[in-house]
Parts: structure tokens; C-alpha cells; sequence
């Protein structure tokens, strides 16, 4: 395989993941404020009818990461194949490694997000209804 076609691949993924990453910025910075409103008395407020309307996981993050992720994790399979055999153990081990364990390595996220939310609730300045 070309090491023209390696390099494409990952420049790709590299810039797959700067436009996640900005985006991921724009959304928290300017989209999810959008989303709640504020009163002295009850704090925060989730407005889940406005969230669900926007619906930008169906309308923005799949065509962003999880469409071309997916594509580019299989041309990376496909190249890291031809590849030499030094450079086919570890492309195709990190691959293993990234995509077998992911459920793992998000453990430690999810519970840190789920305790955090319950927080939230509990400190009843952000009501979700």
C-alpha cells in the first residue's frame, strides 16, 4: 500500500476529529445555552421540547462523526492490512484496542456524568421537565 494512501487516511481522521472537537465547542458554547432558561426563583430550567426539536444528533453529529468515523475505521482496517507487517500489528492493535475496549474505557465517564447529574437534580437549581 501506498504510504500516500496511509497518510490520507490518517490526515482524515485528524481533521474528522478537529471538526468533532469544534463543533462539540460550538454546541456547548452556543446550542445548549439555547436550551435552558433561567428565573431567580427555580434556577436553571431544561427545555426538553426545544432540545428535542433541534434533535442535532440525527440532524448534525451523525453525518459529523459517527458516518465518517465508521468509514474511515474500515479504509483504515483495509490499509492498515497491506501495510507492512511492523506497522499492520500496531495499526490493527490500536484499532482493537480503541474499538474493543471502548465500553471500558467509557465507564469511568458515564458514572462520573451520571453522578454529576444527580447532583444537579438534587441541588434543585436545574429543574428538568
Amino acid at each position: 500500500m501506498s504510504e500516500t494512501l496511509v497518510n490520507i487516511i490518517l490526515w482524515l481522521f485528524v481533521i474528522n476529529l478537529g471538526i468533532a472537537f469544534g463543533a462539540g465547542l460550538y454546541e456547548s458554547r452556543i446550542v445548549v445555552p439555547q436550551w435552558l432558561s433561567y428565573s431567580p426563583e427555580s434556577g436553571y430550567r431544561w427545555n426538553s421540547d426545544a432540545a428535542r426539536r433541534a434533535n442535532v444528533g440525527l440532524r448534525f453529529w451523525v453525518y459529523v462523526t459517527t458516518v465518517p468515523l465508521t468509514l474511515l475505521t474500515l479504509a483504515s482496517l483495509v490499509v492498515a492490512w497491506w501495510t507492512s507487517e511492523i506497522i499492520r500489528v500496531w495499526w490493527l492493535s490500536t484499532l482493537v484496542h480503541k474499538y474493543g475496549n471502548q465500553n471500558l474505557s467509557r465507564l469511568p465517564i458515564h458514572a462520573a456524568s451520571g453522578i454529576f447529574s444527580r447532583s444537579l437534580v438534587r441541588s434543585s437549581r436545574v429543574n428538568f421537565h
